[in-house]
C-alpha cells in the first residue's frame, strides 16, 4: 500500500522521506523458508511495545529489521538487512514465531535480495526481488506470496516491475519502468493502465503508479503530468474510470523538493485515502481524502513545516506523512521535528485526536527516530525505528483503543453545598494507565477539576454543583499508549439546602430614642455564601429590606416594643428561606432609617 524506491544515499533519509521509497528491487518462483521461534524484545520496554529484531539481521549502521505492514491477526511483515547488506523477507507472527524467505533467484550480496513492500489484512504479501549481476536492478521482478507461503513471481511486459500494494484477494498493483501502472489479479492476469491526463517520460518517477488497493479493487495512486507535477488519482475497480485529485495550495510548478504533488499511501475498504503532499511553499503535510472527495490536510503538533528539499543544502527531513489507514479511519504516519528527528503519530477517527509516540529505544538525532507504517482493525501499529547507532528495528505498538472510563458517584442526589465524591476508573485491553496521568471531571462543558490516576482510579470531591439537574462526566485524554475516552454522564439532582437565620440587636435592651442595630446572619446547611434579600418584619408588617449577601444590618430609633420576625428570600442562594422568631427591643414607637439605600424614613 506504499511506494518504495531505490536507495540513492542514506537508507535512513529514505525511510522517513515520504516521497521516496527505500531498499532495492527484484523475483522468480518458489522460495526457501526458514521457521524459527524466538521473539527478541527489550525487557525494559513497556508491554505496549514489542521490539522485533529478526535473527540474522545485521547490527551495523543501515542494517537491521524493517517492518512495513500488519494484517488483521497481528502478524507483521517486512525486510531485514544482514551484515553484508543483503535483503530478506520475513513474517513475524502474533504467536511469537517468524518465517524468513528468499525469492528464488534473488541475489545475496549488498543491495540484492528480497524486499517486502506490503501485506494485506488477510496476510498476502507483495514486493520484489533483486537478482545478482551488475545490472541487477534493471531485471527486477515482482512477487506475490499467498497466505500458505506459496510465492509467484512476474514481470509486466518484460520490464522492471515494482509491486507496491496488495489486497486481501491477492490482487496487487504497482508500476513498471516505462512507466505504467498495473494491476495483477490472483490468477495472474495483468492489466496495464495510465491516467488519461498523465504525462510520459523515460524516467520511472513519471507516468502513472498504482500504490494502494482495497478489497473492492479500487486503486489509489499518483501520476505526473507533462509539466512533471504529480497528482493523485482513484481508479475504479473495473478500470472504467479515473478520478484525479489535488490537496489545497498545491504548487503549479516544480518545487525545490522535486515532488510537488500528492502521494497517496493507503486506502481502506470505504475508499478513504491517506497520504502526503508538498504545498506551494515546499512544505510537506499529511492528508486524508474521504470517498466523496473531501481532502483534509493535517500535521501533528511539533511538525517542522518549513520548506523541504530533496537534495543539496536544503532541509531534507521535514514535514509529515500519513503512511497507513485502517477501516475505522485511524491513520498512522511520521513527522519530523525541527532537529530532523522522526516521531510516529496516530490520528484517531473516533475522538479526533492526534497522539505522537516514540519507540522507547529510538534515537534522538537527525536521521533517527520512529515511523508508524501500518495499523490494523484492532488498532495495533507496526513500524520501524532507528536507534542512536543508526540500526533499524521493527516494532509493534499496541494502542489501547478500547479504553473505557466509568464514573461512580457517592450518591445520586444531594443538597446544595453537600460534598459530592466521584470516582473514575480507566481500563484498557493492555491494563490500566500509568499512575499520575490525569482525569478531568466535567459538569456539562464546565470543568469541575482534575485528579491523577493511581491504580487506574481517580476520585474527585466537590461542593460546587449548582442547584438543579447536573450531568457529570469523567474524561481521560489518553497518552502515547492509550487512547482517550469519556464516561457515560452521571445525573446528579441537587436541591436547595436548608438555612439557619440568626437575628441579634445591639444594644438590647435599649432606651427610648436610642439607635439600635439589627444584624441577621444566614447560614447554609453545608456552608456557602447566601445571596438574595432579607425582610425585617414587625408581626406581618415589613419594616425594612436589605440586600447584602443575606447578612443584614438595620438601624432603628425605638418607639415600639419589638421586631417580630426576619425572613430571607434565598432566591439566589441555593438555600431555602428561613423564618426567624421575633426579638424584644424595648418600649413605644420606632422611627426607622434605611441608611443602606440613602433614603427612607417612616413611623412604625
Amino acid at each position: 500500500m506504499r511506494e518504495h524506491r531505490l536507495l540513492s544515499g542514506s537508507l535512513l533519509a529514505c525511510l522517513f522521506a515520504f516521497s521516496c521509497t527505500c531498499l532495492s528491487a527484484g523475483a522468480q518462483s518458489s522460495a526457501l523458508a526458514r521457521s524459527e521461534s524466538v521473539i527478541i524484545t527489550d525487557p525494559n520496554v513497556p508491554i505496549a511495545y514489542i521490539t522485533v529484531d529478526i535473527s540474522g539481521a545485521g547490527t551495523g549502521a543501515l542494517q537491521g529489521t524493517y517492518i512495513r505492514s500488519i494484517d488483521a491477526s497481528g502478524d507483521v511483515a517486512g525486510t531485514y538487512i544482514n551484515s553484508s547488506g543483503a535483503y530478506y523477507g520475513f513474517v513475524f507472527q502474533a504467536n511469537g514465531t517468524f518465517v524468513t524467505f528468499d525469492v528464488a533467484g534473488a541475489g545475496t550480496s549488498a543491495g540484492q535480495g528480497t524486499v517486502v513492500i506490503d501485506m494485506s489484512p488477510a496476510g498476502n504479501l507483495t514486493g520484489y526481488e533483486i537478482p545478482s549481476g551488475s545490472y541487477a536492478y534493471s531485471s527486477t521482478q515482482g512477487f506475490v506470496r499467498a497466505t500458505d507461503g506459496t510465492i509467484a513471481t512476474f514481470q509486466v511486459n518484460n520490464d522492471r516491475t515494482t509491486p507496491i500494494g496488495i489486497n486481501s484477494l491477492g490482487t496487487a498493483t504497482g508500476v513498471t519502468f516505462q512507466p505504467d501502472g498495473f494491476v495483477r489479479t490472483s490468477d495472474g492476469t495483468i492489466t496495464i493502465f495510465d491516467v488519461p491526463t498523465g504525462g510520459h517520460s523515460p524516467f520511472s518517477i513519471y507516468g502513472s503508479t498504482g500504490i494502494a488497493i482495497n478489497t473492492a479493487g479500487v486503486i489509489a495512486g499518483r501520476y505526473m503530468d507533462d509539466n512533471y507535477i504529480s497528482h493523485g488519482f482513484v481508479r475504479s475497480a473495473d478500470g472504467a474510470s479515473f478520478t484525479t485529485f489535488d490537496p489545497p495550495n498545491l504548487a503549479t510548478t516544480q518545487t525545490t523538493n522535486g515532488n510537488s504533488g500528492p502521494l497517496p499511501t493507503a486506502i481502506n475498504t470505504a475508499g478513504v485515502i491517506a497520504g502526503t503532499y508538498t504545498d506551494a511553499n515546499g512544505a510537506r503535510h499529511s492528508f486524508v481524502r474521504t470517498a466523496d472527495g473531501t481532502i483534509t490536510p493535517f500535521d501533528p503538533a511539533g511538525t517542522d513545516t518549513s520548506p523541504c528539499a530533496s537534495s543539496g543544502t536544503g532541509k531534507l527531513l521535514c514535514g509529515s506523512g500519513a503512511l497507513g489507514i485502517n477501516d475505522a479511519g485511524d491513520i498512522v504516519g511520521a513527522y519530523f521535528d525541527v532537529n530532523g528527528v522522526a516521531h510516529g503519530y496516530w490520528r484517531s477517527a473516533a475522538i479526533g485526536a492526534i497522539i505522537s509516540f516514540d519507540a522507547p529505544n529510538a534515537g534522538t538525532g537527525a536521521f533517527q527516530g520512529t515511523a508508524g507504517f501500518a495499523v490494523n482493525a484492532s488498532g495495533t501499529i507496526a513500524g520501524t525505528y532507528v536507534d542512536t547507532n543508526n540500526v533499524l528495528h521493527g516494532f509493534i505498538h499496541t494502542l489501547g483503543l478500547d479504553t473505557t472510563t466509568t464514573l461512580t458517584p457517592s450518591q445520586s442526589s444531594r443538597v446544595y453545598g453537600q460534598p459530592a465524591t466521584f470516582t473514575a476508573t480507566v481500563s484498557s485491553s493492555t491494563g490500566t494507565p500509568p499512575d499520575g496521568e490525569s482525569v478531568l471531571f466535567m459538569n456539562g462543558s464546565t470543568q469541575l477539576g482534575s485528579e491523577t490516576l493511581a491504580g487506574g482510579t481517580a476520585s474527585f470531591t466537590t461542593t460546587a454543583l449548582p442547584v438543579g439537574s447536573d450531568s457529570v462526566t469523567a474524561v481521560y485524554n489518553g497518552d502515547a499508549t492509550l487512547a482517550g475516552s469519556s464516561s457515560t454522564a452521571v445525573s446528579q439532582a441537587v436541591s436547595k439546602a436548608s438555612t439557619t437565620t440568626t437575628l441579634t440587636a445591639s444594644p438590647n435592651p435599649s432606651g427610648v430614642g436610642q439607635s439600635v442595630t439589627l444584624t441577621a446572619v444566614v447560614a447554609g446547611q453545608f456552608g456557602g455564601t447566601a445571596t438574595g434579600s432579607v425582610t425585617f418584619s414587625n408581626g406581618s408588617t415589613p419594616i425594612g429590606l436589605k440586600l447584602d449577601h443575606c447578612s443584614l444590618q438595620r438601624r432603628f430609633e425605638l418607639y415600639r416594643q419589638h421586631v417580630d420576625s426576619i425572613e430571607p428570600s434565598g432566591r439566589d442562594c441555593g438555600l431555602h428561606p428561613h423564618h426567624q422568631s421575633g426579638i424584644h427591643l424595648g418600649p413605644s414607637r420606632t422611627e426607622w432609617h434605611d441608611n443602606s439605600h440613602g433614603a427612607g424614613r417612616g413611623w412604625l
